[in-house]
């Protein structure tokens, strides 16, 4: 059965417009079937961008989806970039983008096996829990990859979908792990490499 996180999405493509407001900011968007949460921004992404302490320099987001964490990020002045496997929902960030003229990549790729050129300050995700822990331990792995010296790594997870087990795996991989915000039983982690 065809899932988000499959490349080439097999659930049908009707379109909607959908309003991201986070801050004081509000933002156009368009979303589609066989994307991460075509009706808007979900919770996990919300308590993810306000949580985050400020983000500076090179930032990486491991599956983008249709943009909307991307959206709240880059109202700071990062150098975004975007890896995701679903086509549909890479040619979504990248319009997404934009329509609301923020300046940022978008790269449709494999994140599991991507290798950066050069060393990333920040890498951020919400992974994809549903695609089973091989696909989401590649993820913190190419994370880690990712990252230069003094890097920081920050995910969002459930608390009953694996928040304790991924915050160990994420403390085994980095030597560190902090839980810095808990609300709705999500769970906002960040590591220094």
């Amino acid at each position: 059965m065809p899932h988000y996180f499959d490349p080439p999405p097999a659930a049908p493509d009707p379109r909607r417009e959908v309003a991201v407001c986070f801050g004081e900011r509000v933002f156009h968007c368009v979303t589609a079937g066989g994307v991460f949460a075509r009706d808007g921004l979900d919770e996990g992404t919300r308590v993810f961008c306000q949580a985050l302490p400020p983000l500076l320099g090179r930032v990486l987001e491991l599956g983008v989806g249709w943009g909307a964490m991307a959206v709240c990020l880059l109202g700071q002045s990062i150098d975004y970039t975007g890896i995701e496997v679903n086509e549909r929902a890479a040619e979504l960030a990248r319009e997404n983008l934009a329509r609301n003229k923020l300046s940022g990549e978008v790269i449709t790729a494999d994140a599991m096996t991507f290798v950066a050129e050069q060393p990333y300050d920040w890498v951020v995700t919400n992974p994809p829990i549903r695609a089973g822990n091989a696909v989401v331990h590649a993820l913190f792995a190419t994370a880690h990859r990712a990252l230069g010296p003094g890097g920081r790594f920050a995910f969002v997870v459930r608390k009953q979908q694996g928040a304790e087990s991924l915050t160990k795996l994420a403390k085994n991989l980095f030597g560190n792990a902090e839980r810095i915000a808990r609300e709705g039983g999500y769970w906002v982690v960040v590591c220094n490499k």
